[in-house]
């Protein structure tokens, strides 16, 4: 049984084919993550539609889904000037570096696909927003 990933990642080499994109080139990669990040994003987005009453709260998934792309460009772009700079192998401190930005990228993405939810009250969570949001709606005159 194929799964989720399986599938998007043979209609990422099949879009790649139709364009001529070379395997392992950087327009495989970065064409490969859209098109797999954008499936992935409608389809979290048919899941929004059926849990909300209106499509008004709707299309927070795409929005996270597509910034996790330039989140990955930025990742494998400081993986590159490390090895120019000469870093042979990863270190213990690569790796803790890596997490952090992994987690500093989702803490500053989630809220776009969490707060529909949140504000629905379908997570139980309560509408403080976090960090990133809760200022922002302050600052918007938003309630919390």
């Amino acid at each position: 049984m194929l799964t989720f990933a399986q599938i998007f990642i043979t209609y990422a080499k099949l879009v790649n084919g139709y364009f001529g994109f070379k395997k392992n080139t950087f327009a495989a990669s970065f064409t490969g993550l859209l098109v797999i990040f954008f499936l992935s994003a409608v389809m979290h987005t048919f899941g929004d539609a059926a849990m909300f009453d209106d499509w008004s709260q709707v299309g927070g998934s795409i929005i996270f889904f597509m910034l996790q792309v330039p989140g990955l460009l930025f990742e494998q772009a400081i993986l590159g000037l490390a090895k120019r700079l000469g870093v042979q192998k990863p270190r213990w401190w690569a790796y803790v570096i890596g997490y952090i930005w992994v987690y500093t990228w989702c803490a500053l993405t989630m809220p776009y696909w969490s707060d529909p939810h949140i504000r629905s009250g379908r997570w139980g969570a309560s509408p403080a927003y976090g960090w990133i949001l809760g200022p922002l709606y302050a600052l918007k005159g938003r309630a919390a």
